[in-house]
């Protein structure tokens, strides 16, 4: 079998990212996943997938993707479900409120 190298040479990849455009914020996510930066794409993409299957872009470099990214760090340290990073942490004010209607 041989190899052209000769030609291998002239093909040309372009960078591809799958987020074109990013939203700072989205709600009501129900799934996530992260692809970090390399060949393709040069920027870390966070990938937000909603009840109905419908994909969004976070930005990673705001509030919302900050902490996504940070969680999905630990998680992958030290193992656990990137469920529990899409669930929303309760203030202390809220959590006492409802204890003390029942």
């Amino acid at each position: 079998m041989v190899l052209y190298t000769d030609q291998m040479e002239g093909i040309h990849v372009p960078k591809m990212c799958f987020c074109l455009t990013t939203a700072d914020v989205i709600h009501n996510p129900v799934d996530f996943e992260v692809q970090t930066k390399g060949a393709l794409c040069n920027t870390d993409q966070i990938i937000m997938t909603r009840k109905t299957n419908e994909k969004l872009c976070l930005n990673p470099k705001g509030k919302q993707g900050k902490k996504l990214l940070k969680c999905w760090n630990r998680i992958k340290k030290k193992g656990g479900s990137k469920k529990n990073c899409l669930k929303r942490k309760q203030s202390k004010k809220q959590g006492q409120s409802r204890r003390t209607k029942s």
